[in-house]
């Protein structure tokens, strides 16, 4: 799936649904998102509140590329490059690719809205601890 592709996906989702949408979370609550030209910006989320594409698009790199897949990774407490949060993994390779993480150092740990979206798209799916590109 290109990027153009995962963009496109979501996009006809919240043409659907209608902007700002209510998106649930795989423990089945509900944040309000709303699409914006740049991203997607997600209630309750401070400063770090708005996704930019690249957010979307290098996940679903990760996952194509097979490197990626696993969900049950310890982001808080890891940081890119520990043993706990290996920078091909979600949290890993978007703390560094899309938000410029360096190695040992803090982590964006907010991928939860991302894997959301991804599945709300039908992008993705969720499996027993891991996000499988569709």
């Amino acid at each position: 799936m290109t990027p153009s592709e995962v963009i496109e996906s979501i996009r006809v989702m919240f043409k659907k649904v209608g902007n700002p949408a209510n998106i649930p979370m795989l423990q089945g609550d509900l944040f309000k998102a709303e699409l914006f030209k740049d991203g997607i910006k997600v209630e309750e989320e401070g400063d770090e509140g708005f996704l930019p594409w690249s957010a979307f698009t290098e996940t679903v790199s990760l996952l194509v590329g097979d490197r990626g897949s696993l969900l049950r990774e310890d982001v808080i407490n890891n940081k890119p490059g520990d043993s706990g949060l290996y920078i091909t993994s979600i949290g890993g390779g978007i703390a560094h690719i899309v938000y410029g993480g360096k190695l040992g150092y803090a982590t964006y740990k907010k991928i939860a809205p991302i894997v959301a979206i991804l599945i709300w798209a039908d992008i993705c799916r969720y499996e027993e601890g891991y996000l499988l590109v569709k």
